[in-house]
Parts: C-alpha cells; sequence; structure tokens
C-alpha cells in the first residue's frame, strides 16, 4: 500500500508484516483515521497509519464467530458494522462492539438473508435508500433489510442485466443505480429491470471496470479498451485511448477516485498509475 504526499510530492510504502498482505483491494476509512484494508490472502486489518501497527483478521478454527475466508475483494463502514465481501465464502459483517463476525456459519437475526448466496463476491455498497449491493462473479444481488433479491443475465430478458461478472455499482448525484459489468446498465427501482446504455453508446467497450461521475454530470467509465466519457441526456460520447495519452488501456475493478480541489477524476490504470482527467472540458 502506498500513501501519496501531494505537498511534498513524496510516497510512503507500507508493506507486510506492518499489514496482512501486500495485496491490497480495497481501503476504507474508519472514522478515526485508522483505514480497513480488503487483502488477498491476509483477510481483512484495521490499519493505524499514525502508529504505523494495524490488527489482522483473519480465519480461526477455534472460532465460529469469526472470517471465514482470507481473501477478500472489498468491505463497507456502515456505523458499528463492517461488511466483508470475501471472494470464495460469501458475505462476512463484522460487529465491531461485540467482536465478532456473522455469516453463514454464524448468521445473526439481525441480517436475515443467506450469506453464502453472494459467494464470489467483488464489493459491496450502501445506496441512499439504505438498500446494500453486493457484486460478484455471477450476478448482483441486493439487500434491502429484509429480503436478498438477485440479478443474474438472462440472454433471453433484454432487460435483464447485461453480465454475470459485475465490476462495480455506483450510485450517481441522482440516486440513480448504474452498473459496471459487460456493458453499462441503469436500474430501474419501479420495474427491477435494466437498462443497457451500450445500445445507446455502440461504440462503448463491453468489459468495464468502474464509473464515476464529474461536477458536470458526465459519466467517466473505465474498461479493458480504454476509458470513455459519456453524457446520456445529449449523447456525447469520447473515448479515450493510449494515442491520447493514458498509460495504458486496461484498468482494474472499481478503481476511481474523484477529488474535490480541481474536480479531476482519477482512475488507476493496471500499470498502479493515477491518471488524470481534466472533466470540465
Amino acid at each position: 500500500m502506498h500513501k501519496f504526499d501531494s505537498l511534498n510530492q513524496t510516497i510512503e510504502v507500507y508493506s507486510y508484516p506492518a499489514i496482512s498482505s501486500n495485496f491490497v483491494l480495497y481501503i476504507e476509512p474508519n472514522g478515526d483515521g485508522k483505514l480497513w484494508l480488503a487483502t488477498w490472502g491476509g483477510g481483512i486489518c484495521l490499519f493505524d497509519p499514525k502508529t504505523g501497527t494495524s490488527r489482522t483478521f483473519i480465519p480461526n478454527d477455534e472460532r465460529k464467530d469469526w472470517i471465514n475466508f482470507n481473501c477478500v475483494k472489498g468491505v463497507l463502514k456502515d456505523g458499528d458494522y463492517l461488511w466483508v465481501a470475501t471472494h470464495g465464502n460469501g458475505i462476512n459483517i463484522y460487529d465491531i462492539k461485540k467482536d465478532c463476525f456473522y455469516n453463514a456459519q454464524n448468521p445473526s437475526p439481525l441480517f436475515p438473508f443467506n450469506m453464502s448466496i453472494p459467494f464470489w463476491s467483488n464489493n459491496i455498497i450502501k445506496d441512499s435508500r439504505g438498500n446494500y449491493w453486493m457484486t460478484t462473479s455471477f450476478g448482483l444481488f441486493m439487500f434491502d433489510g429484509r429480503s436478498l433479491f438477485s440479478y443474474f443475465n438472462n440472454k433471453q430478458d433484454t432487460t435483464s442485466i447485461s453480465g454475470s461478472f459485475i465490476s462495480m455499482v455506483f450510485e450517481d448525484k441522482d440516486s440513480a443505480i448504474w452498473v459496471c459489468t459487460e456493458g453499462l446498465d441503469k436500474f430501474d427501482y419501479k420495474t427491477q429491470t435494466f437498462k443497457h446504455l451500450s445500445s445507446q453508446f455502440e461504440l462503448m467497450p463491453r468489459s468495464l471496470k468502474a464509473i464515476a461521475q464529474d461536477k458536470n454530470g458526465r459519466y467517466w467509465v473505465s474498461s479493458n479498451k480504454g476509458l470513455v466519457c459519456i453524457e446520456p441526456k445529449t449523447g456525447y460520447f469520447k473515448h479515450y485511448l493510449v494515442e491520447d495519452g493514458l498509460q495504458g488501456n486496461a484498468f482494474n475493478n472499481k478503481s476511481t477516485l474523484t477529488t474535490k480541489a480541481k474536480s479531476h477524476l482519477y482512475q488507476l490504470a493496471s500499470r498502479n498509475i493515477h491518471l488524470p482527467c481534466n472533466c470540465s472540458k
């Protein structure tokens, strides 16, 4: 994990054993300066940048109420709970106050759904309606606090989700839900169906990785074939490739960062270099 100091233009590196694994896939603020790290092979850890120390959470055979897998792709801090997306054993939810985990092996009436169903989880977000969206390698899931809803690709249904591997779910400024998969989809809450934006923008790459929205309302979508900027209302479309200044055409899943200071949008390429895109142009 790298920390970039924009003022001094320096980079500080944190690696194992200071953190539980060198393969950090997601970072979630804890709210007190500490960071929750989702790692591949090292479970999750709560890292304190001030002291350089961390607490690691990995499976423990002696505890049924503990995390059940050590490969984690995403985490979500939600009050006194930390939602954990394991890539191989479903959803885990860490009860911070009680210092225990709820999962398929240790269910809780607080979360009345089968946590093993979103098995190969990639990430979790909570939208403004209070719904939890879980992206997986085999479909999209949503928990509304009462029931778990599933959305799968059906080639015979043009209103179903476009693909099976879900890279990212994003809520925009108007509370609309967007899905990056084998195409870009917009979710319709009333009909529980998906509108395929790839039909409107036929030149958009199909294997999409991440999405963000700039201050002008345009959407920036990364893929394995460059970066796209679109505006659905006007039909605006711009495709950026290496020849336009990108360091590489292939991007990582859910790798986005929008900064407020200069209204720039940053996306992380597969070469681990931040790519600034001036969203005012």
